[in-house]
C-alpha cells in the first residue's frame, strides 16, 4: 500500500510542477506574427515595430538593442511588450530576455529582400500547455496505478 501512494504522490507532484510550468516566448514583431518560429535574422520595413510577446507572471523582460538595455511592460498575465524608438533603417542586434529564457536575433530595418518569406509557424505550443500536460500525466498515473493494482506481482504461497 505504501508503494501504490509513493506511486500516487510522485504523479501527483510531477504534474503539479509541470502543469505550472511556464516559459518565455516572441509573438509579434510589428504586425509579423513570430509565434512558434525560430530564426536568427528578421526583417521588417517599417521603423520601430513593437515587439510583444509571453513571459511567466512576475517576471521582468528586458530588450537589448544593439548593446543597450530596456526595460518591456508586463501585465499581470504575463504578456509583455516594447515599444522602440531607436529601430531605424540598418541592422539591429537584439537580445530579448526574462528569467524563463531568451531570445537573440539580428532585426534588419528597411526593404525586404524578395527571397524573404513570411514565417513558418507552428500550432504546436511553444510554452507549456496545462490541459495537455496534464491530461499526459494524468494518464500516465492511471495506467501506471491500474498496472501495480491488477498486476501486483508473485504472490508467496
Amino acid at each position: 500500500m505504501l508503494k501504490l501512494l509513493l506511486v500516487v504522490l510522485s504523479f501527483f507532484f510531477l504534474s503539479v510542477t509541470s502543469v505550472f510550468a511556464s516559459g518565455f516566448q516572441l509573438k509579434a514583431i510589428g504586425a509579423l506574427d513570430v509565434t512558434g518560429a525560430v530564426s536568427k535574422e528578421w526583417w521588417y520595413s517599417t521603423a520601430n515595430p513593437r515587439l510583444s510577446g509571453i513571459t511567466p507572471v512576475g517576471s521582468a523582460v528586458t530588450v537589448k538593442i544593439d548593446g543597450t538595455d530596456n526595460s518591456a511592460t508586463v501585465d499581470g498575465s504575463g504578456n509583455w511588450t516594447y515599444s522602440p524608438t531607436t529601430l531605424t533603417n540598418g541592422d539591429h542586434a537584439l537580445v530579448i530576455s526574462s528569467t524563463a529564457g531568451s531570445k537573440t536575433f539580428t532585426l534588419h530595418i528597411g526593404t525586404v529582400p524578395a527571397t524573404v518569406t513570411a514565417p513558418v509557424t507552428s500550432s504546436t505550443p511553444v510554452v507549456g500547455t496545462r490541459e495537455v500536460t496534464l491530461a499526459l500525466w494524468l494518464g500516465a498515473g492511471v495506467l501506471l496505478v491500474s498496472g501495480i493494482l491488477l498486476y501486483p506481482g508473485k504472490q508467496s504461497a
